[in-house]
C-alpha cells in the first residue's frame, strides 16, 4: 500500500519509520518547493515526489505501484522535505 512504499523508500536511506499517512509530516518540514524524494501527504494517502509534477503512488488502482501526476482524488495536505 502507499504507506509501505514510502516506508521502504525511507528505509533505503536509513530512516526507520512507518505510520498513517498524516504521521509522515513529523519527519521533516512542509515546503512549497518540492524536490524529488519529498513525501506528498494527502488526506488518507502518501506518495513520493519524483519531479516535474510526477509522483510514485503505491496502492493505486487495485494495489499497483504507478508513476502518475501528483494530482489525486484525495485532498492535498502538502509536501514534506524529510530532515536527515
Amino acid at each position: 500500500d502507499c504507506t509501505m512504499l514510502v516506508t521502504n523508500a525511507l528505509k533505503a536511506v536509513g530512516i526507520d519509520f512507518h505510520g498513517w499517512p498524516a504521521e509522515y509530516a513529523q519527519l521533516g518540514s512542509f515546503t512549497n518547493n518540492p524536490v524529488p524524494g519529498d513525501i506528498i501527504i494527502y488526506s488518507g494517502h502518501v506518495a513520493l515526489y519524483i519531479g516535474n509534477g510526477q509522483a510514485v503512488h503505491g496502492g493505486w488502482l487495485g494495489n499497483q505501484t504507478v508513476i502518475s501526476t501528483v494530482e489525486c482524488s484525495n485532498a492535498l495536505v502538502g509536501y514534506v522535505h524529510v530532515a536527515r
